[in-house]
């Protein structure tokens, strides 16, 4: 399946590309392997054997109100506002089996990368000393990459603080990228930290602090 393109793919083209994977099978495993981790630690060489794992954390601010505001710009998919980034659909759900097209254009490639949410994270107990929200996504054929990246903002209650939290494992899939590795782990690494900065930019906006 095609995942570079010289020049920028349609509206029209993309649509197409999600409906024809909607339902084809993810590209790794295990799937939900992000789920259960906090760290980079927390991942088992031998089970991950060959995955470049990745672990980006930014705090956004405090209290509650802070939460919500990065609530609400995670469902909104902020965080993949970036001049060289765009989602497909743009007003996406955060639902289960959603699937959804990350365009990004880098060293004059357009490339389409499609991801379907393996799971949703929504703890709010109020007696918890931790509140989460997000959401996972693994990678379908049509992808420069294989893995599973997740999405995550975090109030902690004992000390108020409020943190965006990207977590993944990865490995190159297009032949391309796996000539350029060092090119591609870069546009991931300044994926994770731009995407960062767009959250603090969204919750500040937000005039929740």
């Amino acid at each position: 399946l095609k995942t570079m393109f010289l020049r920028k793919p349609t509206k029209h083209e993309i649509g197409s590309y999600v409906e024809e994977q909607r339902t084809l099978p993810l590209t790794y495993e295990p799937i939900h392997g992000t789920y259960d981790k906090k760290t980079k630690a927390d991942f088992n060489q031998e089970e991950f054997q060959g995955y470049y794992v990745d672990h980006f954390r930014e705090k956004l601010g405090s209290g509650e109100r802070c939460y919500q505001a990065a609530v609400n710009a995670l469902k909104e998919w902020k965080q993949f506002d970036l001049p060289w980034v765009e989602l497909h659909p743009k007003d996406a759900e955060i639902e289960l089996d959603n699937v959804v097209a990350i365009l990004a254009k880098n060293v004059g490639l357009w490339s389409l990368n499609l991801c379907r949410i393996v799971y949703v994270v929504n703890e709010s107990d109020e007696l918890g000393d931790v509140s989460r929200f997000g959401f996972g996504y693994g990678t379908l054929p049509s992808h420069v990459e294989r893995g599973e990246e997740r999405f995550l903002v975090e109030w902690n209650r004992f000390d108020d603080t409020v943190w965006y939290d990207v977590l993944s494992f990865s490995t190159h899939s297009h032949w391309l990228v796996k000539i350029g590795s060092p090119v591609g782990r870069y546009f991931q690494q300044c994926f994770a930290s731009e995407s960062a900065q767009r959250m603090v930019r969204c919750v500040q906006s937000s005039n929740f602090l």
